[in-house]
């Protein structure tokens, strides 16, 4: 999971791949329909986020994800 801000967006796809050489084929393959209700959803929402954003600690996001695993 990671976050774009939406000014960031139209640039994403060649940053990474610049940046990330092993990532030069990426692309992102979310639908237009999705990406509209992922920007509506962060209109609703945001001031949740805000209002919880020193509750939640670097350290809480690896509690929830897990550790990494190698197979």
């Amino acid at each position: 999971m990671f976050f774009v801000q939406e000014e960031q967006l139209e640039n994403l796809i060649n940053d990474i791949r610049e940046k990330n050489n092993n990532l030069s084929s990426f692309n992102l393959t979310v639908p237009t329909d999705i990406q509209d209700k992922i920007m509506s959803d962060y209109a609703i929402m945001i001031d949740i986020f805000i209002s919880n954003k020193d509750n939640i600690t670097a350290q809480d996001f690896l509690d929830y994800i897990g550790t990494k695993s190698t197979h």
